[in-house]
């Protein structure tokens, strides 16, 4: 039996494919300024990565508009 996988951008459903190109892997983390014992959120984005994409935490977006879409979002809760 063959395993299928299939991924769709978390902002606008888009289903990746082979041929897909400019996907995108977008995540929270915690950043602490040197000086400080604060944490403050920061939202990281890198380019796409299939073991990364298999993990439980990134966001899969499939190019720069919905990117900035989840930004935007991201940057109207904080």
């Amino acid at each position: 039996m063959a395993f299928s996988e299939s991924y769709h951008c978390d902002v606008g459903g888009k289903e990746r494919n082979e041929a897909s190109q400019n996907w995108w892997l977008v995540w929270e983390d915690m950043f602490t300024p040197p000086g400080s014992d604060k944490g403050q959120p920061l939202l990281q984005v890198t380019a796409w990565n299939m073991f990364q994409a298999h993990s439980a935490g990134p966001r899969h977006v499939c190019g720069a508009a919905c990117a900035q879409t989840l930004l935007n979002r991201w940057m109207a809760r904080k």
